[in-house]
């Protein structure tokens, strides 16, 4: 990747490219040698139990002459043979040891770009170098695409599980959209919360430089301060009174 990339945006929308192809094709492709895998898994054991089984079977009969019939004894031979040619034309072992091992391959190209996608990068340079390796990962996984062979009978049953079974759960990492989106979640909220707790200060700190001073009820103190006059005066002239009597 040339490292004369201005634009920080270009940069990103090239590494989210990178990101969604290289996660639906890892998922894709382990998928597909999984079924596989499962598919000759179950093949290849009833395969070479029967042949064991039909083998001592034949064996016996043909030293004892009496364990069965020899009608069953010869239909047990044909199917020997028939089920011994099947296995040595398709080898269900070998098919299954290879399928695992590129299963396997496929499994360690997710792990590598498990590092890369869960790597946190936050410089320009950070994510330069993420770009770099999401381009190392991909041509990685352009040469074991070339190495893989298909079979036409094995893929339409893998056509049929993913409709059927994965569905929409073929990306390697199916969680990423969740996390985005809860990051993205939680970053709107805390920029709202913070937006909003600014600006009610603000309007704390207007509504108490431009509060009006209390207001005072002057004719309420007026009132009440005369009618305390009123009983002083009375309070005064009633004393006089009792005084001038007690003269008297």
């Amino acid at each position: 990747m040339d490292e004369t990339i201005i634009h920080i945006e270009d940069l990103e929308d090239e590494i989210k490219g990178y990101i969604k192809k290289i996660n639906s094709d890892i998922g894709f492709y382990w998928w597909k040698r999984y079924i596989y895998s499962a598919f000759w898994s179950n093949i290849s054991t009833p395969i070479n139990l029967a042949i064991v089984v039909f083998t001592g079977i034949t064996t016996t009969q043909t030293t004892t002459k009496n364990l069965v019939s020899d009608e069953v004894s010869a239909l047990l031979g044909s199917t020997v043979l028939f089920v011994s040619i099947f296995n040595t034309f398709f080898r269900p072992n070998e098919q299954l040891a290879q399928n695992q091992k590129i299963m396997q391959d496929w499994a360690e190209i997710g792990e590598q770009f498990d590092e890369i996608y869960y790597d946190r990068v936050y410089t320009k340079e950070e994510k330069i170098v993420r770009l770099n390796n999401l381009e190392k990962l991909f041509k990685s996984m352009s040469s074991l695409k070339r190495t893989n062979d298909n079979n036409y009978f094995i893929d339409l049953i893998y056509l049929i599980a993913r409709v059927l079974c994965i569905r929409k759960n073929i990306d390697w990492i199916k969680i990423d959209n969740t996390i985005i989106e809860n990051r993205e979640r939680r970053r709107t909220m805390a920029i709202a919360s913070g937006a909003g707790a600014g600006a009610g200060a603000g309007a704390a700190m207007n509504n108490m430089n431009n509060a009006n001073p209390p207001i005072i009820v002057q004719s309420s103190l007026d009132t009440e301060l005369h009618s305390i006059q009123d009983e002083s005066h009375n309070i005064h002239a009633n004393v006089h009174a009792n005084t001038n009597s007690s003269e008297i």
